[in-house]
């Protein structure tokens, strides 16, 4: 008898070799069958929709029973009716490392890659967030620039990944993940969310080699624009105004460039630890929340832990669901 993490693991490496599958195989559909299985795998993965899951502000800590959650969390997408393929990061994985030394930070991603090591066997493509970066904001120790690791490296070699922005196509969507965070010295932290100029032009570049009848969407870890902000934000001066770590101060360079891609169909993101939605020149933006809440205090405003679900139709349509999974407060809230 498998138990459930033995059955949760088996699934999950069947889902990402491609194993398992529809069952339906129609005159229009070219079918073969899997010698693991048994089922019949459609081998027109364009023509199907697919389920994902989207994660974002872990920050993992050793503190408030953290580890036990994210893996609650995970078992729970691992386990949902809706069967997900793929888990997409949008960053902040770890509770920070902009401002600690290179111990504690390393402990940090310890942490993360552990849990997810042990409890997750889904596929899972991650995004940086201005916590996963390290040193930034560490004015009174020049010396750690020296160190090979300092800034974007140390959160990208956690994750596995090269760069900081790339793509990829999964099932009849094209997938792509940005970098939101931009070092500056004189900010707050160090950086600013918006793109260079390299990787614009890159973003550029992707769009243009993206077929038009395939949807794409794209995840960054700051939101390209919001407003979730107004939840928390106190007038300035009579009025409201958006800082440049709460959204992207390129925003409008960014819409300009959807706006001629009518395939761009959904930007996710993560960061304020809240949820909105906003429809803009037949873009979606969505800020889905955090598997933190309020970094493991419970609810944040209106928003408690969870992920969310997205079913992304062959047509640019989709279904989203924003999910708990059943966090409870066990430790002191200091």
């Amino acid at each position: 008898m498998m138990n459930r993490r033995e059955a949760l693991t088996r699934l999950g490496s069947f889902m990402a070799m491609g194993l398992v599958g529809s069952s339906k195989a129609t005159a229009n559909t070219s079918a073969t069958e899997s010698l693991t299985t048994g089922v019949a795998i459609s081998t027109s993965a364009q023509s199907e929709p697919i389920t994902i899951a989207h994660i974002t502000d872990v920050h993992i800590t050793p503190e408030r029973n953290a580890e036990k959650w994210l893996a609650e969390c995970l078992h729970s997408i691992q386990s949902h009716p809706s069967a997900p393929k793929l888990i997409l990061n949008s960053g902040d994985s770890v509770y920070e490392t902009l401002k600690e030394d290179r111990a504690k930070s390393d402990a940090l991603w310890a942490l993360w890659n552990g849990v997810l090591k042990r409890e997750n066997s889904l596929p899972v493509h991650h995004c940086l967030g201005n916590h996963d970066i390290w040193g930034w904001g560490i004015k009174d120790n020049p010396s750690i620039k020296s160190d090979p690791a300092y800034g974007k490296k140390l959160g990208l070699d956690n994750y596995g990944i090269e760069r900081s922005y790339y793509s990829f196509d999964q099932g009849p969507w094209h997938f792509i993940a940005l970098d939101s965070c931009t070092t500056d010295p004189n900010s707050n932290g160090g950086w600013v969310a918006e793109l260079d100029d390299e990787q614009f032009q890159w973003l550029q570049q992707d769009l243009k080699s993206i077929p038009a009848n395939r949807p794409v969407l794209i995840y960054s870890h700051i939101p390209i624009i919001q407003v979730a902000s107004h939840r928390v934000m106190e007038p300035y001066k009579g009025w409201y105004r958006f800082s440049p770590w709460s959204m992207h101060r390129d925003a409008r360079r960014l819409i300009d460039l959807f706006a001629q891609h009518s395939n761009v169909k959904l930007c996710l993101s993560g960061h304020l630890h809240l949820q909105d939605r906003i429809e803009l020149s037949g873009v979606t933006y969505m800020c889905a929340g955090a598997v933190s809440g309020n970094w493991w205090k419970g609810m944040h405003v209106d928003c408690g832990p969870g992920y969310t679900i997205l079913t992304l139709n062959p047509d640019g349509t989709f279904n989203r669901s924003y999910e708990g999974y059943n966090w409870k407060n066990e430790a002191p809230i200091a």
